[in-house]
């Protein structure tokens, strides 16, 4: 079975966690955003369950490798969970790209508007909800109150300058498929360093 063949449904797990936690920091953010207790609670919330939960999937795709005979395995080792972890934020750093690559522009009363707004939107909703709150916290935006212009172009301005921030996302995302893969190859957790699956015991012995 060729490597993409066989881990292209991993890839997939990953981007619809990242799908699904992303609209879970986004409503979290929203709800708690004026409060700054819970408002921290949230962010360290959302990101660290994300990250278990790619730890987690990538880890199980280690033990599955251990379990496979010489013969069956992709023998590029722990590299594979940085390329899954890679792939996993892919979509969502190509996305995260376009307003980088294309800064978004006001239109006459001050607001975003164009294509690349609702890519950032989308973006911003389905892939980068986990990092929002934190984001919003080092580039806070301003309320815009009775259609203030010059506070609706100062908004755009920080809109733009926390995007390339996005893009760093990938970075540990890659980084914890890298060591999860490791681990799960020896079918140890992280912390404890016991066996949890057996995946060493039921190891094909060669002959």
């Amino acid at each position: 079975m060729s490597f993409w063949k066989r881990n292209l449904p991993i890839v997939g797990k990953l981007v619809g966690t990242q799908i699904i936690l992303s609209m879970l920091g986004k409503m979290v953010y929203l709800a708690v955003s004026e409060i700054t207790f819970l408002l921290v609670v949230g962010i360290v919330t959302s990101i660290g369950l994300f990250y278990y939960l790619i730890y987690d999937i990538i880890w199980k795709a280690g033990c599955d490798e251990a379990l496979r005979t010489p013969d069956e395995r992709t023998n590029i080792g722990p590299v594979t969970g940085a390329i899954l972890g890679f792939c996993g934020a892919l979509p969502g750093f190509v996305l995260s790209l376009v307003p980088v690559l294309f800064p978004l522009t006001p239109n006459a009363v001050g607001n975003p508007t164009g294509w690349n707004y609702v890519i950032y939107v989308i973006t911003e909703f389905f892939f980068n909800g986990v990092y929002g709150g934190l984001i919003r916290v080092l580039f806070p935006v301003h309320v815009i109150a009775n259609a203030d212009y010059e506070v609706a172009l100062s908004n755009i301005a920080i809109y733009n300058a926390s995007m390339p921030y996005y893009l760093i996302s990938i970075v540990p995302v890659t980084l914890i498929g890298l060591v999860a893969y490791s681990y799960g190859l020896k079918d140890k957790r992280m912390f404890g360093g016991s066996k949890t699956s057996g995946a060493q015991d039921q190891k094909p012995k060669l002959k």
